[in-house]
């Protein structure tokens, strides 16, 4: 064991040690070849390393990766993504979710620092088959971003396929949105080549150029720039989607249907994104201007689309 946290995790294994004896669900077949996450030197990149493992229990497997991640890896170069002096205070495993909670020295890594971390901690374990994604708190407490924004539930998709690239922490990808055309009577596809997305899930980053409007002619914002983006994740292929009430009181230049298909259809670009589901500060049982319900999931409709 390394010296981080050496402590902590080394408790951690012994209550993970007693609720295996208790938990049959614990062992299951799992895959045994594994790419550990590291930092470069110059803490600008991701790098990865092989890792091999004959661990079945689920527990002691998350335990053995986070130790891991806590560690230097073999090459000249690799430096753990878990800083050393930042402590694993507790992980918690549920309905395909790893929770891991970190001591308060998380908080003093250096923003891009930090995005290397969380994104080496996310990948490392969404490789395992029954993990669909990883949450991270602070002593208990979510982590936010630097407007405030809560960072939810992430999975491989949160982060840019070049992370670990030079440019890991200014990804870069190309997105098709859809604003209200000239006459505000259709929906017209808007392409961004090479969006700058950085550290922002690629949901986050579509919401938010929908927010901000068109920089175009030829095309209408569809969504009020007034309104708040509180957060977006994808689970299960549902983008769920979290507004604040000024979405439900702010009157957007479109017709409701356009408004509603243009977040649905601009996330349903993303490979990953099947359904949308639109709230208003967690809720979801309402309705959008008394016309449309977003109680359910919306499915991608492009016959709005000039």
């Amino acid at each position: 064991m390394r010296k981080f946290s050496k402590i902590t995790l080394s408790l951690i294994l012994i209550l993970t040690m007693i609720l295996g004896l208790c938990a049959c669900g614990n062992e299951h077949d799992e895959i045994s070849d594994f790419n550990i996450y590291y930092v470069n030197s110059q803490s600008t990149k991701l790098i990865k390393e092989g890792y091999d493992t004959r661990t079945k229990n689920l527990k002691k497997l998350v335990f053995e990766l986070l130790d891991k991640l806590s560690s230097n890896g073999k090459e000249v170069g690799s430096i753990r993504a878990i800083p050393k002096e930042v402590t694993v205070n507790k992980f918690n495993i549920e309905d395909g979710n790893i929770a891991v909670d970190f001591g308060n020295q998380y908080l003093k890594m250096a923003n891009g620092r930090e995005v290397l971390c969380r994104a080496a901690v996310v990948l490392t374990l969404v490789q395992i088959s029954s993990v669909n994604s990883v949450s991270i708190t602070v002593e208990g407490k979510p982590i936010v971003k630097k407007d405030g924004t809560k960072i939810g539930v992430m999975n491989a998709a949160s982060f840019a396929g070049d992370l670990a690239g030079r440019d890991g922490l200014y990804a870069k990808s190309d997105f098709v949105l859809y604003f209200g055309n000239e006459n505000g009577t259709k929906l017209k596809r808007y392409v961004i080549k090479n969006g700058k997305y950085g550290e922002m899930s690629k949901e986050e980053y579509i919401v938010k150029k929908l927010i901000a409007g068109p920089k175009r002619d030829g095309y209408r914002a569809s969504i009020s720039p007034r309104v708040r983006l509180l957060n977006v994740k994808t689970s299960e292929n549902i983008c769920y989607v979290n507004f604040n009430q000024s979405f439900l009181d702010e009157q957007s230049e479109l017709t409701a249907q356009l408004t509603i298909y243009s977040i649905v259809d601009s996330l349903s670009e993303l490979k990953n994104v099947h359904k949308v589901q639109i709230m208003v500060n967690s809720e979801s049982n309402l309705m959008y201007r008394n016309t449309i319900s977003l109680r359910d999931p919306f499915l991608r409709n492009l016959d709005y689309v000039e």
